[in-house]
Parts: C-alpha cells; sequence; structure tokens
C-alpha cells in the first residue's frame, strides 16, 4: 500500500493560526494536490486545509503533539513561519529510506545545550521548524518523549532536548539541505545557480510584520526587503533542477547596506524582512 503524505501545521495563537493560513495557501501554490492539516486551539473553518483537529494539550509547542497525531505514513510538520515557494515533494521521497529529515540549526549558542559534556559539539543542533518523519513506533516514542523533556525541562527552546533524544536514538537520521529550510535569507544574496533555490524559507519575525487578509497567501515582496526578494526569484529562475536558465545575469542590490554585505558582510539580519507597513 502506498503510504499516506502530507503537510502538518500546529498553532495555539491567533496570530501563529492567521501565518498557517497564509502559509498554507503558499503550499497550494505549490502543490495544489497535496493533504494540509492544522492542529489547533482555536476554533477555525477555512477551506485551504484538509482537516483541522483540535488539539489535546496546552503549552506554546504544540508541533510533537500535532507530528504524534498526525494521520499520515509520512508527515512533513513545518512552523507557521515556513513559506513554501518552490517544490518539495522530494522531502517525503527520503522517508522511504529514512525514519526523520530535518535541517541543522544556524547557530550552536551555549543556551542551546551544545556545552553538553556527553554529547559531542559536533553532533548538530536542529532547527525544527521543518521536520518530516514517518511514521513508526520507534518516531512514536521519540515524539513523547520530545514532548515530556520539554514540557519538564527549564528551557523554552525545543532544540535541546530533540538533540539529546536523537543522540542516544537508532533512529535514521537525514540532515535536509538548507534549501528546504532556509533561515538566514539575507546569506543568500551571496549564492548563485550552483548553490541551488530555497523551496522552504523559514522567515524569523515573520509575526512582526503587517499580516493583513489569511485568505490571501504571503507575498515575498511585501515581506521582504526588496533586494532580497528580488534575489530569490532571481534563483528561483537560475535553478536548473527548476527548469531554470543559470546563465540569467545576477541582480545587483540597491540598499547601499546589502551591497556593503556583498562584499564586507557587514549588514544585518534586520534586512531580511520588512517590519513596518507595505
Amino acid at each position: 500500500m502506498t503510504p499516506t503524505k502530507g503537510i502538518v501545521f500546529a498553532t495555539t495563537t491567533p496570530s501563529y493560526t492567521m501565518m498557517a493560513r497564509k502559509a498554507a495557501r503558499n503550499l497550494r501554490l505549490v502543490d495544489p494536490d497535496l493533504d494540509i492539516d492544522l492542529f489547533t486551539d482555536q476554533n477555525i473553518d477555512d477551506p485551504i486545509f484538509s482537516k483541522v483537529i483540535s488539539l489535546e494539550g496546552k503549552g506554546a509547542r504544540p508541533k510533537m503533539e500535532a507530528m504524534r497525531r498526525s494521520r499520515f505514513d509520512l508527515t512533513l510538520t513545518l512552523d507557521s513561519d515556513v513559506i513554501a515557494i518552490a517544490p518539495f515533494r522530494e522531502v517525503f521521497d527520503l522517508l522511504e529510506r529514512y525514519d526523520l529529515a530535518i535541517a541543522h540549526a544556524n547557530t550552536r549558542p551555549k543556551s542551546m545545550g551544545m556545552d553538553a559534556a556527553d554529547i559531542p559539539r559536533a553532533f548538530p543542533l536542529y532547527n525544527s521548524g521543518v521536520v518530516a518523519i514517518r511514521k513508526s513506533a520507534a518516531t512514536q516514542t521519540i515524539l513523547h518523549d520530545w514532548e515530556r523533556a520539554w514540557r519538564t525541562g527549564h528551557l523554552k527552546a525545543d532544540q535541546p532536548s530533540l538533540r539529546r533524544l536523537l543522540w542516544n536514538s537508532d533512529l535514521r537520521l537525514c540532515p535536509l539541505p538548507s534549501e528546504y529550510n532556509t533561515c538566514r535569507l539575507i546569506n543568500l544574496l551571496k549564492t548563485g545557480p550552483n548553490h541551488g533555490a530555497p523551496r522552504l524559507l523559514h522567515i524569523m519575525k515573520l509575526d512582526k510584520t503587517p499580516l493583513q487578509d489569511p485568505d490571501l497567501p504571503f507575498s515575498l515582496h511585501d515581506i521582504l526587503e526588496p533586494d532580497i526578494a528580488r534575489h530569490i526569484q532571481w534563483l528561483l529562475e537560475t535553478d536548473y533542477s527548476l527548469g531554470g536558465d543559470p546563465e540569467i545575469p545576477r541582480p545587483t542590490p540597491n540598499q547601499p547596506s546589502l551591497k556593503r554585505f556583498m562584499t564586507k558582510g557587514e549588514a544585518s539580519e534586520r534586512f531580511n524582512i520588512r517590519i513596518g507597513p507595505v
């Protein structure tokens, strides 16, 4: 029997639910036929979702429960600040060989438990905003343990407990390339066709932008700085795996601060998104 596959969002506040509703519409633009479920503590009636499922637990990290209760054999769980901009179904193909696929985190702070003496520092911290997981007894156990560890721990972040559980597990773990969980968008300005275009943008502080109509998808040109949005579009147009032409000329940044970043690396992460009205 062919494994069932689908996307899962999990939200516990109105602002994050609105983000999930908009992000689901971006998903539909990329993959109209993929099932998308929402786990939430709110009464939501939105046809963009295949199913809306009430959360049983409470707390700021509902993703563990959502993954554990997912109806799919193969689940891709996305934070509500993850925006699909190109096809990504090949992530599900990884789960034919692996139990879990997840990208490395961009930072290694001590506050995230990277100083733990019993785990080699070379074992990465993982970003849990994009998690592909195959349903099995082993993965159900680790999801239960992850949720319990986060609820009983003293850290707000869920990555440290996940890192420890994965280190101690026998799960077949596949690292996702950064295209499938692209966080530091400003760094894309230094990439070209050979790096591959991002498929899933993980836009931190997206909840700080004007969200406007939940019935409309996110527009990159509305939420990102123009130079970054234009560069992402160029990467999509030049990616050979998306049928692009690598010979299309690279766009030149207009903002002086981003021009400096291209040569000296001086721009701040604040240039990722627009905070004010568009």
